[in-house]
């Protein structure tokens, strides 16, 4: 993609005739590939260095009404659409999974990709993701970082397993629900030196990813106790059966702002549990769940789901009721798992305790 002057950029804009024009960013770390596309359909597209005040900058001096930029979602965060919206212009951060594709792979290069963009926004064909304040991005970093060390403690865990499975070495009691018996039992095993040294390691792995955990969930309480709001929502989502303070945490700080979602349906889609229905012709189709969403929440939700199976009466008769149409338990706990999220939804958004009548 060839530099262009800021002096030529700005005579092709001017050139639009009153018209809006459209912006499409290419987003990398080092720079950024743009293309602003005009109303008449012609296009002009350069490098530049990543900078998202340089950016505001450049499209503010153009004397033309901007009607949105576009740019995929990706590691470089929200730095460059915060950026914009402060400007007053409009940013859409469009997810990678609702860009539209073409069914066969052709050429791929920034410069395309960007012209793309801007053309899929001048049709009104992106859709951007909710925007999350510097502050509920700021808690939500923090909850996301705990799920990186919960992942960590299970694969510990499991290489603590595969390590005895492999030398033959038999568990010790109370090592399948990893309670403290079991770990002291782990320490106490008679090996060989090489064999005692390695357990020693895994278990000091073990015990530093349990101690960061520990250290983030009181982090995570402070931050919520310190934002009423947020405190209150937690409080009442833990009156549902089975929902700790753990995925009332996790929900509340993922879903961010309940208000912005006007159906249910659109709350289950971000955390995965809306099936998809596919089907073709006058056959009747499947509907199957879409590996999208935050599949950590997605996972303690369903945990959750079996622990409100147990306790309550109503949540048993909806499980068998799923259960005897299909006979599988996995769509039967999800379907659960997605009636609970619509319920913390709804708490989040009205702040009251659960109550059975209003399920």
């Amino acid at each position: 993609m060839a530099k262009a002057s800021v002096s030529k950029i700005k005579d092709f804009v001017s050139l639009n005739c009153g018209n809006q024009v459209w912006v499409g960013v290419d987003v990398h770390k080092a720079t950024y590939h743009v293309a602003v596309l005009r109303g008449d359909g012609l296009v002009k597209d350069w490098s530049a260095t990543a900078s998202p005040q340089l950016l505001v900058k450049q499209l503010r001096s153009w004397e033309v009404e901007i009607g949105s930029v576009a740019y995929e979602a990706g590691p470089t965060g929200f730095g460059l659409a915060r950026a914009l919206e402060e400007a007053g212009i409009k940013a859409i951060v469009a997810p990678p999974s609702r860009i539209p594709r073409p069914v066969s792979k052709g050429a791929k290069t920034d410069r395309l990709d960007c012209i793309a963009l801007a053309i899929y926004a001048s049709k009104g064909m992106l859709k951007s993701i909710a925007l999350p304040s510097r502050d509920q991005e700021a808690k939500r970093s923090l909850g996301r970082r705990r799920d990186q060390i919960s992942r960590e403690v299970r694969r510990t865990r499991q290489r603590i397993k595969s390590f005895l499975l492999v030398n033959g070495i038999a568990e010790p009691a109370g090592l399948r629900g990893w309670s403290n018996k079991g770990i002291e039992g782990l320490r106490t095993l008679e090996l060989p030196e090489g064999h005692r040294y390695t357990l020693d390691s895994l278990l000091l792995d073990l015990d530093h990813h349990l101690v960061s955990r520990q250290i983030v969930d009181e982090q995570l309480k402070q931050l919520i106790d310190h934002h009423e709001d947020d405190r209150k929502a937690v409080d009442c989502m833990q009156t549902v059966p089975g929902v700790g303070i753990v995925t009332a945490t996790k929900f509340r700080l993922e879903i961010f702002d309940p208000q912005r979602f006007r159906h249910p349906k659109e709350v289950a889609c971000l955390v995965g549990l809306a099936p998809m229905d596919r089907r073709t012709g006058h056959q009747k189709g499947q509907a199957k769940l879409k590996p999208s969403g935050q599949k950590e929440l997605r996972s303690l939700l369903v945990e959750a789901a079996w622990r409100l199976r147990a306790q309550e009466k109503w949540a048993r008769e909806f499980y068998n009721r799923v259960l005897a149409a299909n006979r599988i338990p996995q769509k039967a706990i999800v379907a659960l798992a997605r009636k609970l999220c619509i319920i913390l939804w709804r708490i989040c958004v009205e702040t009251r305790p659960y109550r059975t009548s209003a399920v």
